[in-house]
């Protein structure tokens, strides 16, 4: 039987047409003046896409409108209770945004801490943890903020399916944060210690620090980055799993 995995060209394609697609709808609603439950829609999942896909600018655009569909919705005499799906699709974008904040004026959290503290959107054990993953990155804790950013740590992650767009948005998003701080935790590593093994636990620990995914595959791509740039090199005789650190002696180039 053959497989049913999609190839990653045709995913790629069929993002880029939903985020196009939704980007069309999104102007259409602008042109109208339309404000309901389907316009809101139709922006959270626009800040998704354009999350998803690592635009920022459209990001920024985006999730700034957000809040003042709110309030037009919440003045509304006709609007109608929010259900379970969009409640949470709301909560998700709101975090979103809060990441999109933290990571956009990284190191300053004012932003970060003026939206998360004003957005009525996000319940307190949301909020706690994102808090909690902002307070990781500040203070360098790099083995807690890769666990606080892991796929199954975040409490919101178990209240919608896998595939829906807004959790893949929110773990693009905790991704981009773990990017955010690995060169500062590769700094920290690479001047602590003269060399490491990429074997077993010590291999584990490793990839916890570097906030890189499970596995050794990301870490021998991280270190092979490495050593292309001169900053380490494989310990010869050691099966491949050892590496030394290089440092550059002041004063030479």
């Amino acid at each position: 039987m053959a497989s049913q995995t999609t190839p990653p060209k045709q995913k790629k394609w069929a993002a880029t047409f939903s985020y196009f697609f939704v980007g069309k709808l999104r102007e259409g609603i602008v042109a109208s003046s339309r404000v309901d439950d389907f316009a809101l829609e139709v922006y959270e999942t626009s800040a998704c896409w354009s999350g998803l896909l690592n635009d920022d600018a459209q990001s920024t655009s985006v999730l700034s409108q957000i809040p003042g569909l709110y309030r037009k919705l919440q003045e509304s005499s006709d609007n109608k209770a929010a259900t379970s799906e969009s409640l949470t699709r709301s909560q998700t974008v709101a975090i979103l945004q809060a990441l999109h904040l933290l990571r956009l004026h990284h190191p300053s959290q004012m932003e970060f801490r003026a939206h998360l503290n004003s957005s009525d959107m996000v319940p307190a054990v949301y909020r706690l943890h994102v808090f909690n993953v902002a307070a990781a990155l500040r203070r360098n804790t790099y083995t807690r903020l890769a666990s606080l950013t892991d796929p199954s740590s975040h409490p919101l992650l178990r209240d919608l399916p896998k595939d829906a767009i807004h959790i893949k948005a929110l773990l693009a998003s905790f991704g981009r944060i773990r990017d955010l701080a690995r060169p500062q935790a590769w700094r920290c590593i690479h001047a602590a210690y003269r060399e490491v093994s990429a074997k077993e636990e010590v291999g584990r620990w490793l990839s916890r620090s570097l906030l890189l995914k499970r596995g050794p595959k990301q870490l021998s791509e991280w270190m092979e980055l490495k050593s292309k740039s001169g900053e380490a090199a494989k310990k010869p005789g050691d099966g491949g799993g050892g590496w030394t650190f290089i440092r550059q002696i002041k004063g030479k180039s």
